[in-house]
């Protein structure tokens, strides 16, 4: 038997004549089936865990004063609820973060309270030495970001949006030495902003 559509049938001999002979053909008709699976890809939807570090650089400082760049960090971790729509390049995004940021000043330089409850700039007396000054603040932030991917097989993409800050906890803390001792001192109600705003911007490159 062949793969072709018209098959030939042979019979050789037959009860009681060994020399019977039948030829004849047969038409098959074919057929082929195919099986289709359709693919649905929903919406996806993840919480990812986002872990940070960096530098705090404050931009209203008065002016003649301000803070060391690289010894101002900031700390953050939270979760982050990622939404994207179906067959999209666009991701959407929003979370709850822990924030721990220190503004350091230059060496010398103190931050300190006066009696009116004014938080103002100041330097240490020439006389001391081992100088630290810095505020600490604490915050629950929430990111917004707008995240879009470069292609569908990208693993690249470009984040932006505001954060919005809670600064629930601000204090100063200010260290010294003198010819007679170690000092430290924390100062509590320094009166920081209980909300702000920053602009966030991530850029994400895979290879």
């Amino acid at each position: 038997m062949t793969n072709d559509s018209v098959q030939q049938v042979k019979v050789t001999g037959k009860d009681g004549d060994e020399k019977f002979r039948y030829v004849t053909t047969v038409s098959i008709n074919k057929s082929t089936s195919y099986k289709i699976k359709k693919v649905v890809t929903d919406d996806e939807s993840k919480l990812v865990l986002d872990l940070g570090y960096g530098f705090a650089v404050p931009t209203n400082t008065p002016d003649g004063h301000g803070f060391a760049t690289f010894r101002s960090g900031e700390f953050m971790i939270g979760l982050r609820y990622c939404y994207t729509p179906k067959k999209a390049l666009q991701t959407y995004s929003v979370g709850l973060w822990c924030d721990w940021r220190n503004y350091t000043v230059p060496k010398n330089g103190v931050i300190s309270k006066n009696a009116d409850g004014i938080v103002g700039f100041g330097e240490y007396p020439y006389d001391v030495r081992e100088t630290s000054s810095k505020i600490r603040i604490f915050s629950l932030s929430v990111p917004f970001l707008f995240t879009q991917k470069f292609g569908k097989k990208s693993k690249s993409s470009f984040s932006l949006g505001p954060v919005v800050n809670f600064n629930v906890r601000g204090r100063i803390n200010n260290e010294w030495t003198d010819e007679n001792a170690e000092w430290e001192q924390s100062i509590k109600e320094i009166g920081q902003r209980p909300v702000t705003v920053d602009i966030m911007g991530i850029l994400k490159s895979d290879g």
